[in-house]
């Protein structure tokens, strides 16, 4: 993640953080964001980070390990109640992570391990390695917002090294983008047509080339990813697959 939009995300988890009606409290994504602007509005975002907050707390009791991946600015090590024994790894090119643990006033819940890596290189896995990670653990991989900005082969790369530093039960939750997203007029500009984001219709099938046995979703919009902020049917698609928005939650 840039450190630009490693910014953006806080500023929009700081505007979230002070709605009376706010999904999650981050109390430090404020000061992370630096003065940076929210932009207009985008209610799916609130959506996703509280999906993904109650997926890790869920899955903290059994899952010591938690892997972020392009952590940028992501402060759930501070925030979220993590038993502490639990030890998170951010994985994240160099860049906004140092500054962040230098920033936020407070320790971490749990021990947090920084892994500088390029997780569309392929060094990241022996990183991440040499930083602690026991593949004989229980591992939660989270991915948030991640996807989207890699290229398909940097994708299944990274899902499949993720499966091979798994020896014991793991999840991976990410979130993917149906193919419908690229049809929109606001992604017809020069940078998306020669370097096309990744989507696709077909969550399982991806995640079961690259090793995990198992593979289940929620719509964004449906009950179960709404929280009364996504009006109607969005992100779940309605009558073209192609633009359905899925969390993912893959196994093995």
């Amino acid at each position: 993640m840039t450190a630009a939009s490693a910014r953006w995300t806080a500023a929009a988890r700081a505007r979230e953080s002070a709605r009376s009606d706010r999904l999650f409290d981050d109390p430090w994504a404020a000061l992370l964001a630096d003065g940076t602007e929210a932009g207009p509005e985008n209610p799916y975002l609130p959506v996703r980070t509280r999906y993904f907050d109650d997926a890790v707390i869920a899955a903290a009791a059994q899952h010591r390990q938690l892997v972020l991946l392009g952590a940028g600015l992501d402060t759930r090590a501070w925030r979220l109640p993590l038993p502490g024994d639990t030890t998170v790894f951010e994985v994240d090119r160099p860049g906004p992570g140092p500054a962040k643990r230098g920033r936020i006033p407070a320790p971490p819940v749990c021990t947090v391990r920084a892994v500088e890596a390029d997780l569309a290189a392929d060094d990241w896995p022996a990183r991440l390695l040499d930083a602690g990670l026991d593949p004989g653990a229980q591992t939660l991989w989270l991915a948030e917002g991640l996807l989207f900005h890699l290229p398909a082969t940097a994708v299944g790369a990274l899902l499949a090294g993720a499966a091979a530093l798994t020896r014991a039960p793991a999840r991976f939750l990410a979130d993917v983008f149906g193919t419908g997203l690229l049809r929109l007029e606001s992604m017809q500009i020069p940078q998306y047509r020669q370097n096309p984001p990744f989507c696709t219709d077909d969550p399982a099938g991806l995640f079961a080339r690259a090793g995990w046995t198992g593979c289940a979703w929620d719509l964004a919009g449906s009950p179960a990813a709404n929280y009364g902020r996504l009006s109607g049917r969005a992100g779940t698609g309605g009558a073209d697959p192609g633009m359905r928005t899925y969390l993912v939650a893959a196994s093995r």
